[in-house]
């Protein structure tokens, strides 16, 4: 069922008050959702205890994700198909509040030094953020960066970032197994990780990547043959043994579900005939940072086909309401162009133009753009490619 981002959760807290979940309140099912599509998943799942599995987007708020692990858990599923560890992240954090707290500290001039390792906010930060504007007002700033991009041309120094593949580091997988990154060839330019640019900022500026993971993985290693071995097994491997996050026996709090529950029927219902607007990242380019890559341009997106160009995603039915026109047309032959209507999305003042493309199987109300173009410092190849849906992409998406 093609379901609108804002209806998913109602459609979740449906099936969960079948599996007798959220057994408190009732959950309105907002359109497009129909009893006998929530009766058909409940009958699956419950004919397949501990050996289905329910799983919440990455993009889904912190409510659905909680309410899915008490659906596992009710199943039966938890300990069978789905196992918990300890996060793989070192440091686990609201990535969005954090971003807010740093530039609340450059608003008000408590900044006076700011490193960037990696990245491009000036380009992906929200747009009320104000990120460029903001950074422009701090002293003193360096960019650790693989190409000179738009965060770069505002920073006092640009530091070249050594490639994964030109440099020594190390890296988990999903369950935590460590694995350590070991050079193919030397740096082509010159560049630093950001292993080196910490240890610099410690005061050790003489310390090789390759000394950094060293040193690192020898206070961890408790091998009872000693450092050496383990570290050329390691190397040998391509594991670390026994890195991985051992499982944990996790249990969800009760009347979590039913606090969910409340929570998803305090959330403001859609107006009939809204529309919704998704942000995603490219399906070839991610987020801009693969955009000056003339074969990943090339390669069609899936569905759509589109190349070197990033369209907005509209359901036939939501075209025909919007008066759009069915056809999209070619001229020009192999090397010509794709012409289609445009529109202009306008979110809270802010504005952007692009081409409307009639999709089918996309959820009605429900429009869809990506991320990754309109790049102005991307490269000779990514440079003014497509609109920038950044500009009107706020905090809350």
């Amino acid at each position: 069922w093609a379901l609108g981002s804002r209806a998913l959760e109602a459609f979740a807290f449906a099936v969960a008050r079948g599996l007798g979940v959220a057994n408190s309140g009732a959950t309105v099912l907002a359109g497009g959702i129909e009893e006998r599509a929530v009766n058909a998943v409940v009958r699956d799942l419950q004919s397949r205890r501990g050996r289905g599995i329910i799983v919440a987007g990455d993009h889904q708020p912190a409510s659905l994700h909680a309410l899915a692990h008490a659906m596992n858990q009710a199943l039966g599923n938890t300990g069978a198909t789905v196992i918990h560890t300890e996060p793989v992240e070192a440091q686990p954090v609201d990535h969005g509040e954090s971003l807010r707290e740093l530039v609340g500290a450059m608003q008000n001039g408590a900044v006076q030094t700011l490193v960037i390792l990696g990245g491009n906010p000036v380009y992906t930060a929200p747009a009320e953020l104000q990120f460029a504007d903001l950074l422009a007002r701090v002293q003193f700033t360096v960019h650790l960066s693989s190409h000179d991009n738009e965060t770069s041309a505002l920073c006092r120094w640009r530091v070249p970032e050594a490639h994964y593949l030109e440099s020594w580091s190390d890296v988990r997988a999903f369950d935590g197994t460590a694995s350590i990154i070991q050079p193919l060839i030397a740096p082509l330019y010159g560049g630093r990780t950001a292993h080196e640019i910490l240890s610099a900022l410690m005061g050790q500026s003489q310390r090789t990547s390759y000394e950094i993971v060293r040193a690192y993985w020898q206070q961890r290693s408790q091998a009872r043959g000693g450092f050496e071995p383990f570290w050329r097994a390691a190397l040998h491997d391509g594991v670390v043994p026994q890195s991985a996050a051992p499982p944990r026996q996790v249990s969800a709090k009760p009347g979590a579900a039913a606090a969910n529950v409340g929570a998803g029927q305090s959330r403001e219902t859609p107006q009939p005939g809204s529309l919704e607007v998704l942000f995603r990242p490219d399906p070839t380019i991610l987020d801009g940072r693969f955009a000056n890559n003339g074969w990943l341009q090339e390669l069609p997106k899936p569905f759509t086909k589109v190349t070197w160009d990033n369209v907005i995603l509209i359901s036939p039915a939501s075209a025909q309401k919007l008066g759009l026109g069915r056809r999209i047309g070619s001229t020009g032959g192999e090397r010509g162009s794709i012409y289609a209507d445009t529109v202009e999305l306008e979110c809270n003042g802010r504005r952007v133009r692009g081409a409307a493309w009639i999709l089918p199987g996309q959820a009605d109300d429900c429009l869809t753009v990506h991320l990754g173009y309109g790049r102005t410092r991307a490269g000779r190849v990514g440079n003014q490619l497509g609109f920038d849906v950044n500009a009107i992409r706020g905090a809350a998406a």
